[in-house]
């Protein structure tokens, strides 16, 4: 099996330079990007959203006068 080294150079160097496009754009759109929650950080946030909402509800003991 012949295997031209030119050609695979240029291959390579073609490959390469299309990597290096992709990885600029994927950093220049990197800020955009709104990271997203995982699942068990939504149940958290809700469950602290929630005891929130209760704490204000709290029967409270009439003062004497």
């Amino acid at each position: 099996m012949y295997i031209n080294g030119y050609a695979l150079e240029v291959m390579t160097k073609t490959r390469l330079a299309d990597l290096r496009a992709e990885a600029a754009r994927y950093s220049d759109l990197a800020p955009l990007r709104t990271p997203r929650l995982g699942v068990w950080a939504a149940v958290r946030i809700l469950l602290r959203r929630d005891g929130v909402r209760e704490r204000g509800r709290e029967i409270v003991s009439p003062r004497p006068a």
